[in-house]
């Protein structure tokens, strides 16, 4: 038996390997989204001197939060905590605070990010760094021109895309 594909006939053969050829290419096509990729841009040493002050000594912590402290987290940011604790560090110098910062991850499509967020000591954004980033696509986020974009944002501060934060293209869960 012959199908017709166009003007010329092809055999049943013929076409389950024109098939199997096309479902392959598909599949290495959707596989190299989700590819391991990794660069690495900074190691967390790297990051914490970047993001504190030569001077500044950084001291490391942990923090917890209880039940009612997640719901009220989660209620602002509108999603589940995938962390209940985490790693602040605190830089001070001469025994007065000046700021904080947390290394944490986010997932971005399919792989996670790997970040740091330094906040003033009264809250806001100082600097965001991207660590290491593990998306085929999208790594932009790791450029000062989108992670400048969070600088002086506070908790209070609205953080919608393309109003507040523009997002990169092909980048947009990052």
């Amino acid at each position: 038996m012959q199908l017709w594909l166009g003007l010329r006939p092809i055999s049943k053969f013929r076409f389950a390997i024109a098939v199997c050829a096309f479902m392959s290419a598909a599949l290495l096509y959707s596989a190299a989204d989700i590819a391991e990729v990794e660069e690495v841009f900074l190691t967390p040493e790297a990051a914490l001197r970047l993001v504190f002050n030569q001077n500044e000594t950084v001291r490391a912590g942990t923090v917890t939060l209880n039940a009612a402290q997640s719901e009220r987290v989660e209620q602002k940011l509108g999603w589940k905590l995938t962390e209940k604790s985490w790693i602040i560090y605190r830089g001070e110098l001469q025994g007065k605070i000046q700021g904080y910062a947390l290394i944490s991850e986010e997932v971005g499509k399919f792989k996670p990010i790997t970040f740091i967020v330094k906040v003033s000591a009264s809250g806001a954004v100082e600097r965001v760094e991207v660590l290491v980033y593990r998306e085929s696509r999208g790594n932009e986020v790791s450029r000062s021109r989108f992670t400048r974009q969070f600088k002086d944002k506070t908790i209070h501060s609205p953080l919608r895309i393309n109003r507040d934060i523009i997002n990169i293209t092909g980048a947009t869960m990052s």
